[in-house]
């Protein structure tokens, strides 16, 4: 009888070992799933991707650049939007944008106008000066007005060309007299400017001034007449010999400044 108790008593022991080691298998238990490569168009597509995987995959997929860029500002050559009509007469353009300025026509008033600046009370303001055209801003829109065939401003944009002008790029044909010498006041009033190089130093030495001349006088033209000036700049621009009245020290000598031919055709 004690044989026979101690006997169930080992298998009740085997099976609760048994019941135990299948549980903590159970616990311990990862499912596999075992899935088959996909075919897409004849490539086979990669399945085993982690979560890692795909969130990387995810953020280096392009974007759309178009819907991220900041939007374009409105620019329309219609000028339909405008309160008033708008023409464009002339342009000076700089490369320093507070020396550009552009002359507008608006219910009869013509005026000039730099950046920002209001058209004559109309809320229509000036954005931009370009060579060609204008952008003016109306309502937060941009409207671009082109210039006409001719630029009421020619000379004037002319002049802020030659001022800009470096010394290579002058070379020996003078634009304005300007490029030849810089005048100054005379403090003592008796006619004509002092003069000191101008913007190439080499057509000051090759005219043989000297630093404290007093100019009287270009081919004819007098330095201190306003009218008889203005004439003078459009005439340096063509001419093959310059002819200057000096007052030097006291006395009145000419000096001569000649044009190389090779240079007139620039």
């Amino acid at each position: 009888m004690t044989k026979f108790l101690t006997a169930i008593i080992v298998v009740v022991i085997a099976i609760s070992i048994y019941s135990l080691q299948s549980i903590k298998d159970d616990v311990n238990y990862e499912p596999i799933y075992s899935v088959e490569p996909k075919e897409v168009a004849g490539k086979v597509l990669s399945t085993n991707k982690s979560i890692d995987d795909e969130l990387q995959s995810f953020n280096n997929t392009p974007k759309n650049v178009a819907k991220e860029s900041a939007t374009a500002p409105n620019s329309t050559d219609s000028t339909d939007g405008l309160p008033y009509k708008i023409q464009l007469l002339g342009i000076v353009y700089s490369k320093i944008e507070s020396e550009s300025y552009a002359q507008v026509e608006t219910q009869e008033i013509i005026g000039e106008f730099s950046v920002d600046d209001e058209i004559n009370d109309s809320s229509v303001y000036i954005k931009r000066i370009n060579k060609k055209s204008i952008v003016v801003e109306f309502e937060s829109a941009d409207y671009v007005i082109r210039l006409g065939r001719s630029n009421s401003l020619e000379e004037q944009q002319l002049l802020v060309e030659f001022d800009q002008m470096t010394a290579k790029e002058i070379g020996s044909r003078p634009r304005k007299i300007e490029h030849i010498v810089t005048l100054l006041p005379n403090l003592f009033n008796d006619g004509g400017k002092v003069i000191i190089p101008g913007q190439n130093p080499d057509l000051f030495n090759s005219a043989l001034f000297k630093e404290g001349d007093v100019l009287l006088e270009v081919n004819g033209f007098n330095i201190d007449d306003e009218t008889s000036f203005a004439e003078l700049q459009k005439h340096v621009r063509n001419a093959q010999t310059l002819e200057f009245v000096v007052n030097r020290a006291g006395r009145r000598i000419t000096l001569y400044l000649d044009i190389p031919s090779e240079a007139l055709k620039l």
